[in-house]
């Protein structure tokens, strides 16, 4: 039997850098990260919600002190 033995002349692309080479597309971008964006959400929601106590905290302290 003879085999043949076809030579490939080029290396395929990774999928990655195929999808954006026409341009970006926020629906694989969205689909492919977000887990990474819900994470974001989180922690950023979780320092905005500190921040608001912290400044709450402050402000009650502050008319504390101005009322002794």
């Amino acid at each position: 039997m003879k085999h043949l033995v076809m030579q490939q002349t080029h290396l395929p692309k990774p999928q990655e850098t195929q999808r954006f080479e026409d341009g970006f597309d926020l629906e694989i971008f969205l689909s492919d990260n977000w887990h990474y964006i819900l994470i974001f959400l989180v922690i950023l929601a979780l320092v905005i919600i500190d921040y608001k106590r912290k400044q709450k905290a402050r402000q009650k302290a502050k008319e504390e002190k101005g009322k002794n």
